[in-house]
């Protein structure tokens, strides 16, 4: 399992962002389950509204790739503690 999460000034632009995001994994990705994108349980900190993706998968190395490949404002957290 990850968990991506993306930073945005702008409300709709980060709905757009995560959307985005989202579709490009399932088109490249088709043996990763892609679950939202969907806000944040804090939607917004220090005025940046943020969204999460996340993502399963039956082999590691997909989800690494995906990781590594993530866009500047994306972090990453393979193997999540909680989904918080």
């Amino acid at each position: 399992m990850c968990n991506q999460s993306d930073k945005q000034g702008n409300a709709s632009k980060a709905v757009a962002e995560a959307g985005r995001m989202a579709q490009e994994i399932r088109t490249t990705y088709p043996g990763v389950t892609v679950l939202g994108p969907v806000e944040r349980t804090v939607k917004r900190t220090a005025g940046q509204y943020q969204h999460q993706i996340i993502l399963k998968s039956l082999k590691r190395q997909s989800l690494v790739e995906i990781a590594l490949q993530a866009k500047n404002g994306w972090k990453h957290d393979l193997d999540p503690i909680n989904l918080l």
